[in-house]
């Protein structure tokens, strides 16, 4: 029988106390090596991955990872050093500072021609604190104020030789701002034509309720006179001419129930006559205004023809009230015009805070 059939090898017996204790201690010295080496490499591994740590900050004001370049460099940071915001504003002090031009308000007197020819009206102005004058140049009952070349209408001195035009031309000249005041279609002159007037339905010519006729809008030949007129004014000199009512009347004017309307759209006449007026007068460099208010813009289309687009682009300032500059300035805005004219006030009294161009007295 052989001895070796299950290949049994010396018996060394179990394991004694001092072997276990060795083992332990062996495990445990190298799990202390390991963890030594991760204290010892760990912070420098995983710094090449901050950018996905959160930037958080410990009670004793140490980060626990390095923070993304990028954050510490935004400006809109609330947290960001007074010195650096003073280093901007001293980059921007050195940088050339933008050309700005500074805008003077108009503020004009109303001052009769008399006050042109004997030479008053400069002083008239610099005693209200003006730069600028208002003449009444036409009357609502047709008289000018000028010697003219049309015969349409009856001048101020029909036919004879006027010096007083060789003086308005020369005084506009001067370095105050000079506006001519126009009346248009309220005209008793050219009203009182059978031809020109503005007719009731029963077929008599139409009355305000100032007892003063109306040319009509409707005739080519009364808004060629008009623009004629205007013509005559700004090449004596005008800076502008401010248009007074222009249109068909309106209720401020008169009763409206027996006005015999023309066939035309009254808004397209009206529009037709300012851009003829507006191409007249480029030439010259004079501007075109008209004096109005908050209703008569509002019913324009039905009354007096002179709509807030008709303004677009042909009309450079409108005259209002005072205490209307903020109704029709929303009113305009609300139409969405591409070229809105300017607003000037018609006040009593010059204001230094008003943002806005002033007329004073104006009647």
């Amino acid at each position: 029988m052989n001895r070796f059939k299950f290949d049994y090898r010396s018996y060394r017996g179990r394991a004694s106390l001092t072997d276990w204790l060795k083992r332990i201690t062996f495990i445990l010295a190298v799990l202390v090596a390991v963890g030594l080496s991760i204290l010892y490499f760990a912070p420098d591994f995983f710094s090449n991955f901050s950018f996905s740590a959160p930037s958080r900050t410990d009670s004793s004001g140490n980060t626990s990872v390095q923070e993304p370049s990028t954050s510490q460099s935004d400006s809109s940071s609330p947290s960001q050093p007074t010195s650096d915001k003073g280093t901007s504003s001293a980059t921007e002090s050195e940088e050339e500072p933008e050309e700005t031009t500074e805008t003077t308000l108009l503020k004009a007197i109303s001052v009769p021609v008399d006050h042109i020819l004997d030479g008053s009206a400069t002083q008239l102005a610099q005693q209200a604190g003006a730069n600028g004058v208002v003449v009444p140049m036409k009357d609502d009952d047709g008289t000018l104020h000028w010697t003219t070349n049309q015969i349409f209408g009856e001048p101020f001195q029909n036919g004879a030789a006027n010096p007083s035009t060789d003086t308005i031309k020369q005084w506009n000249q001067g370095e105050l701002y000079t506006i001519a005041q126009f009346p248009c279609f309220r005209d008793d002159v050219v009203g009182r034509k059978m031809d020109h007037t503005l007719y009731t339905v029963s077929g008599y010519r139409w009355m305000d309720s100032g007892d003063y006729h109306w040319a009509t809008p409707a005739s080519e030949e009364v808004q060629d006179y008009y623009i004629s007129l205007m013509v005559e004014l700004a090449q004596l000199g005008f800076d502008e001419i401010l248009l007074e009512h222009c249109g068909f009347p309106s209720q401020q004017d008169g009763s409206l129930g027996n006005v015999r309307y023309p066939s035309e759209d009254i808004t397209v006449l009206m529009s037709q006559f300012l851009d003829k007026a507006a191409q007249a007068l480029q030439p010259y460099e004079t501007k075109l205004s008209i004096r109005t208010n908050y209703e008569i813009l509002q019913v324009g289309a039905t009354e007096t023809g002179l709509t807030a687009s008709a303004l677009s682009g042909t009309i450079s300032r409108l005259l209002v009230p005072e205490e209307e500059l903020q109704l029709v300035n929303t009113f305009l805005t609300s139409q969405g015009l591409d070229t809105p004219p300017t607003l000037i006030a018609d006040c009593t009294s010059f204001s230094d805070s008003l943002s806005y161009d002033q007329i004073l007295s104006l009647s």
